[in-house]
């Protein structure tokens, strides 16, 4: 089936991509995919996908098995900045993966629940001893007002039920409770003059929801939240090739740049 109207907010939408399905709210600002998941084996789907992605963690699951360092990087590292300097004491973690962040809070004074749908991925931490299970993000129906902060690196993208996610999250949170994530910033296709349809980062069905700046300040108004910090990566990651990755760090010098990928606090309200 197709959206009529916004799927967070009731407002009107309009073609925003035909080669990639996705409509534009005129009053929230979301774009996002105009089918929603009816006709979609979509548990299936994401069984797929997430088999194939697994692989690219490979290394870095065999370096927490060894008990070594793994850094976070940097796109998490910056979200992680914010949130603890609050010194939240009960963390959850939407999407956990393989354990970054479980593993990154070990030693700091926190307690720590990661929630992860992929079986095989959750046991994998528990078998390292961190607290992850096997949930998506419906298990904070579980946790009324429990936690200082709620997690969710490069997830809300690929949630058709997107508004009920930020309802359950909000209602999660403690009040002053934090939610912090990142996403892809649907802005960087900004930075190709001669784009056309293309997105620069997956599309439908694998990502759904496609966010800017603008976009995540009309939803956390929307849901209650308050902006406590939202930026957008201000350097390039690398490229293929140096003259790619010197024509866009010209687009930083010149102050047209589009980074890949937002960083965001919200504040429960």
């Amino acid at each position: 089936m197709k959206y009529t109207s916004c799927k967070i907010c009731g407002g009107p939408i309009h073609e925003e991509n035909k080669t990639n399905e996705l409509v534009k709210c005129s009053s929230c600002k979301l774009t996002f995919y105009e089918s929603d998941f009816t006709d979609i084996d979509i548990a299936a789907y994401y069984k797929s996908v997430y088999e194939t992605e697994y692989t690219n963690f490979n290394n870095a699951e065999k370096n927490l098995n060894k008990g070594e360092d793994v850094r976070i990087g940097y796109n998490k590292g910056q979200v992680m900045k914010q949130v603890l300097k609050h010194h939240p004491k009960k963390i959850g973690e939407i999407g956990a993966g393989i354990g970054l962040i479980a593993n990154f809070l070990r030693n700091k004074q926190v307690d720590y629940s990661g929630f992860e749908p992929v079986a095989h991925i959750a046991e994998s931490g528990a078998q390292r001893g961190l607290n992850i299970t096997q949930a998506d993000f419906t298990v904070l129906a579980q946790y009324p007002s429990v936690f200082d902060t709620l997690l969710a690196f490069e997830v809300i993208e690929h949630l058709d039920n997107l508004a009920d996610c930020i309802k359950l999250i909000h209602a999660a949170l403690k009040p002053g409770g934090r939610f912090g994530f990142t996403v892809p910033n649907y802005d960087k296709r900004l930075n190709y003059a001669e784009r056309g349809d293309k997105i620069y980062q997956s599309g439908p069905p694998l990502h759904v929801n496609f966010f800017t700046k603008e976009s995540i300040e009309k939803m956390a108004d929307l849901f209650n939240f308050k902006v406590d910090y939202l930026t957008v990566r201000a350097f390039p990651e690398s490229q293929k090739t140096k003259k790619k990755l010197l024509r866009l760090f010209t687009r930083v010098f010149l102050g047209n740049f589009h980074g890949s990928t937002i960083f965001c606090v919200l504040r429960k309200d």
